[in-house]
């Protein structure tokens, strides 16, 4: 069989584009995309030009990339319609997370050709000058380098204005994924998103000629917006990019934490403490507080996992509620030990010890910490009043119950005692 010399130029440019990006696609969104390109100098020294792109459909009010595993401290990236056809690109700090990011300064962006709104697409092609380093893109080679993106639908920004006011994304419209460096290196440090004679196509077939710098985040290019001949499609696929996390998991890992701490603490932490109250027994009192542990644990795990995804684990807006609870599950498993000693000196003198007493109130102090702090978790999950409510009140019945049966139980001893005394 002979080969066709003819295909040699054809498959040169495959192998070009094939290197000269990673991207990512989210999954189930006809929406966003995102890519990165490293120059090989870049790569090499760990430090100079980047460029990335963004693209999504012109009916969204923005989209977003950013470097970080988490909104909170991340370098953001944020792409609105200008109001004259083309594209401004917003360089923000994520801050705390969960809050508006703010205008970065320090990140110095430039829209390249190939820039703006065309064919139903909003488009931004961007170098910048000022995004590798150690609090932003630490390494240009890694394999699993993090990052995020966001989107928000509704009317356009139509603004020129780097820090124009953006609406909060939904939990659905916001991911958390890698993209392996490694395979986004390109040749030469030009923009990678336009067919040029010096630079090879991506993931955008725009053609036009020269790249322009604008502060206003305009493409350079006129009203139309397009760049040159922009055919760059927001519907690819992912290259080189591994999803890590979804806002969209939120809402069941909210629910699953609350309910699970919620069982354990407000209800079988009580409970069991009152089953010593009841005559029940020594073991009904442990299996109960033993099955309320590990519940306690894995509603620790749960919890631990939704304050990774969104990005409040011991930081921003989430230190008072993750840390007093990391800090009470530590006591809750010192707990069980302090039982097992005040049962062992029971056992030899027949009599409460001090250990029993320190066993009980260290107990109800952790019991009261707990719902505290859950009350805490649902006001940082902005869970609405009737939730808190609802928790309030379920946690006042068990106590005014505890109070109860301690006052009943108490009573009766008391009268056993004084008829001993007679006898």
């Amino acid at each position: 069989m002979q080969f066709n010399m003819r295909l040699l130029p054809a498959l040169a440019a495959l192998a070009t584009t094939t290197q000269a990006t990673v991207s990512y696609a989210p999954s189930g969104t006809s929406g966003p995309q995102f890519a990165v390109s490293i120059p090989q100098g870049t790569a090499s020294s760990g430090s100079g030009d980047i460029y990335f792109q963004i693209q999504a459909p012109s009916s969204y009010a923005w989209a977003s990339m950013g470097i970080g595993s988490a909104m909170a401290g991340a370098s953001i990236f944020i792409m609105y319609a200008d109001g004259n056809g083309n594209v401004t690109i917003s360089g923000r700090n994520g801050g705390q997370g969960h809050v508006e990011p703010t205008l970065d300064s320090s990140l110095d962006l430039t829209l390249l050709a190939g820039s703006g709104i065309s064919g139903g697409v909003m488009t931004a092609n961007v170098l910048c000058t000022s995004c590798t380093g150690s609090s932003k893109l630490s390494s240009t080679t890694s394999t699993g380098s993090r990052w995020i993106a966001a989107w928000g639908q509704g009317n356009a920004i139509d603004s020129t204005s780097t820090s124009a006011s953006v609406s909060q994304h939904d939990t659905s419209s916001y991911r958390q994924f890698s993209f392996d460096l490694t395979k986004a290196v390109v040749s030469q440090d030009t923009n990678p998103y336009v067919s040029t004679p010096s630079s090879s196509s991506a993931t955008s077939s725009a053609s036009a000629s020269s790249p322009t710098s604008t502060s206003s985040g305009n493409n350079g290019n006129g009203g139309s917006g397009s760049g040159g001949s922009d055919s760059g499609s927001s519907s690819g696929s992912s290259s080189g990019a591994s999803v890590i996390g979804s806002l969209a998991v939120i809402p069941s890992y909210q629910k699953a934490h609350g309910i699970i701490m919620g069982i354990a603490v407000v209800l079988l932490f009580p409970i069991g403490a009152m089953l010593m109250r009841t005559g029940l027994g020594l073991w009904t009192h442990g299996l109960v507080q033993i099955l309320a542990l590990a519940l306690l644990l894995g509603g620790f795990g749960v919890g631990v996992k939704l304050a990774d995804v969104t990005g409040l684990l011991y930081k921003s807006q989430g230190t008072t509620h993750t840390v007093f609870g990391t800090v009470l599950v530590a006591l809750f498993l010192v707990q069980p030990f302090l039982g097992l000693i005040h049962h062992r000196a029971y056992v030899k003198t027949q009599a409460r010890s001090a250990w029993g007493y320190a066993h009980a109130w260290f107990g109800r102090a952790l019991i009261i910490c707990a719902i505290v702090n859950g009350g805490l978790g649902l006001q940082l999950a902005a869970n609405s009043t009737g939730g808190e409510i609802a928790w309030g009140v379920v946690s006042g019945i068990m106590f005014i119950t505890y109070l109860a049966i301690m006052a009943l139980t108490g009573r009766k001893k008391k009268v056993k005692e004084v008829g001993r005394h007679h006898i």
